[in-house]
This record gives structure tokens, C-alpha cells and sequence, in this order.
């Protein structure tokens, strides 16, 4: 039986964004801009889409209706941040902002939501979903230059959450009409596995870097399991002890796989990363490098030799905006709202 994806899609929680490569081994004193954006509620409790760099805060909403900067892309000097805002009828509004300026994707006539943008020959692409709750149809979408063009056919199951440009070559990585794991190159498809959840992709060279979440079948008492594609292929299974593993986001630097995510345990979830199927326990404040800290690493970026990684700090009430470089945590907000960073990219100086 086939699960409500559509639900999924909308309603269990952020995804965090990383598709940023690495790059080819600059030193590691390169100066370097430190890119990460999300959300934080304000005292109406809403949401409001920010940006952070370098630790300062830039505000993209006015926290009248909730907001969330879902994804970051630099391009030269200009900032491509991704997201969506409620409006008054209480759907969600695909859009980004270029430079701060609001850049409007979905009608507001039904849910849509923008997880993904990159930037390639001054063309911006961003991938999303649209979910209309009156008939229960959701759909892969992805807009170039604010035109929309469908992945899927009408269906509960459909979503894009991760997008690519290689040369001339587009590729849009999420869930089919079957809730399926797949990814499209110039729209066509190549599903990964069934009863997956695809979180995130980088493109390094010819190859095809996914990270995700595989579901236990219907009825059977299993835990949650990170999971990497490369071009297709049978899934790696990551490494954990008994707990349950999300990967959500990954990056490549020489022949190194990096994922992030977090482990699920009695005590609460647990930010960490893998380096080449090797699990590595990541701080949140108060612990020491390598403790098991509380709260979610997602976003992952290389650059060079250093390793950066947006997420949250869950040591406090509230969830902390912060992100990790080599493991050392950068605390983003003070814990008095909650907030969460969901996506981080690295920019020369």
C-alpha cells in the first residue's frame, strides 16, 4: 500500500540543503565567506527566512506570515537564497530572494514550496513541490528563470528537492508519482529505490552523489537508515549501531564521501557526520569536540581541506541556528526563538 507521501512532503519538517561540490583543494587559510540560511521565530512565534554571513544576520521576511530560506547560492557578488512564505489563506508560496529582492514562483492558490536554486549562465533554477490539498495532488516542479516545468503526472507522491546544473546537463533529485527515491537528467528519470525519501545530491565530474532516508516496509517495526547513491546504484548503507540514521546532506572533496545527518536514540537526536562510511559525532553547546551533542547536522560543504556543516543546536528549549567547521560549533542565535539553519555555502573572499 502506498504511503501519503504528499504529507511527508509537507508537513513532517524541514529539509536541509547541500549541493554544493568541493572545491580543488584550495589552502585552507583561503579567506573564506560563511553562507548559511534558514529561519527564526519571532515573538508572534512565526518563522521569519534569514540569512547569515560570517555570523551576521540578514532578515528576507517581515514575520507577518511564517517564512523559511530553505537553500543559499552564491554567484559572483550576488546571494540566491531560496524559500517559501504563508500568505494569508495559509498556503505555502514558492519563491527566492536575489539580493534581499523577492522573487515570486507559486500563484498562492494552492502549496508550493522551493527546497533547492543554483545558478548557471545568470539562468536560475530552483526545484520544489506543489501540493494542492483540495484533491490531494502533489508534483515534482522545478522553475528556470520563474517558468515551471513538471517532472511528474498528476499524483500523491511527487516532490523536488535537490537541483543540479552540469554543463548543459539539468538534474532534479527527489520522489516520483510512487514514492520512489529518483533523480531526472533533462527530465528523464532514473528511479533509485522504493520506500525512500531523497534529502540530497551533489554532481562531481560524470558522477551522481544521493543521499537519503529508507523507510521500513508498512508494519514492520525497523528503524529509519541513512542511505548514498552513486549513479544509480545499489544503495551503501551507512553506519550506525542500533539507532536509527538520517542522511541529509553530502559533499565530495577528492575521493572523500562526505554525508551529515543525525542519529535517533532514547535521549534525542544526535548531530553527526560520515566520512567515507565512518561516523563522526559532532558537539552541541556545552560538550567537548567529538561528544555525542544534541540536535541535527544536514547541510554539508568542502572547501579545501575544511569541512562545514549547517544545522541546529539542540542543547537549549529552543533550537539553535548553527553550524560546524571541522567540528568546532558556531552557534548562529541565542537559543530565546527557536531556529533552525538548513542550508550553508562556502564562497572565496
Amino acid at each position: 500500500m502506498k504511503k501519503n507521501w504528499s504529507t511527508i512532503i509537507f508537513l513532517s519538517g524541514i529539509i536541509f540543503c547541500s549541493c554544493q561540490k568541493g572545491n580543488n583543494s584550495p589552502p585552507s587559510n583561503t579567506p573564506v565567506d560563511v553562507y548559511v540560511a534558514g529561519y527564526e521565530a519571532n515573538n508572534a512565534n512565526n518563522n521569519v527566512a534569514k540569512y547569515w554571513k560570517n555570523g551576521a544576520p540578514y532578515v528576507l521576511s517581515d514575520g507577518l506570515y511564517p517564512a523559511v530560506a530553505t537553500s543559499v547560492y552564491i554567484s559572483g557578488n550576488d546571494v540566491y537564497i531560496s524559500g517559501y512564505e504563508s500568505n494569508a489563506a495559509g498556503n505555502n508560496v514558492a519563491g527566492y530572494w536575489e539580493n534581499g529582492t523577492k522573487v515570486i514562483l507559486g500563484d498562492g492558490t494552492i502549496n508550493t514550496t522551493a527546497w533547492s536554486i543554483v545558478v548557471s549562465n545568470n539562468d536560475v533554477y530552483v526545484a520544489g513541490a506543489s501540493y494542492d490539498s483540495s484533491v490531494g495532488i502533489s508534483k515534482a516542479i522545478y522553475w528556470k528563470n520563474g517558468t515551471p516545468f513538471y517532472l511528474d503526472s498528476a499524483s500523491n507522491y511527487g516532490g523536488a528537492y535537490r537541483i543540479a546544473v552540469s554543463g548543459t546537463d539539468v538534474y532534479v533529485a527527489g520522489n516520483d508519482d510512487y514514492g520512489n527515491a529518483v533523480y531526472w537528467k533533462n527530465g528523464n528519470i532514473m528511479i533509485l529505490q522504493g520506500n525512500a525519501l531523497v534529502r540530497s545530491m551533489v554532481i562531481s565530474g560524470n558522477d551522481v552523489y544521493i543521499t537519503g532516508i529508507v523507510l521500513p516496509p508498512t508494519g514492520v517495526r525497523a528503524k529509519v537508515k541513512a542511505r548514498i547513491w552513486i549513479n544509480g546504484s545499489v544503495p551503501t548503507y551507512l553506519s550506525d549501531n542500533a539507532n536509527a540514521t538520517y542522511g541529509e546532506g553530502i559533499a565530495i572533496s577528492g575521493n572523500d564521501i562526505y554525508v551529515a545527518g543525525f542519529s535517533v536514540d532514547g535521549t534525542g537526536n544526535h548531530p553527526v557526520y560520515w566520512k567515507n562510511d565512518s561516523i563522526n559525532y559532532l558537539p552541541s553547546n556545552g560538550t567537548g569536540p567529538g561528544a555525542i551533542g544534541l540536535g541535527a547536522a544536514g547541510a554539508i560543504s568542502a572547501f579545501g581541506n575544511d569541512i562545514y556543516i549547517a544545522g541546529e543546536d539542540g542543547s537549549a528549549t529552543n533550537k539553535i541556528a548553527a553550524y560546524w567547521k571541522n567540528g568546532k560549533l558556531v552557534d548562529l542565535t541565542d537559543g530565546s526563538h527557536n531556529a533552525e539553519s538548513l542550508a550553508i555555502f562556502i564562497s572565496k573572499q
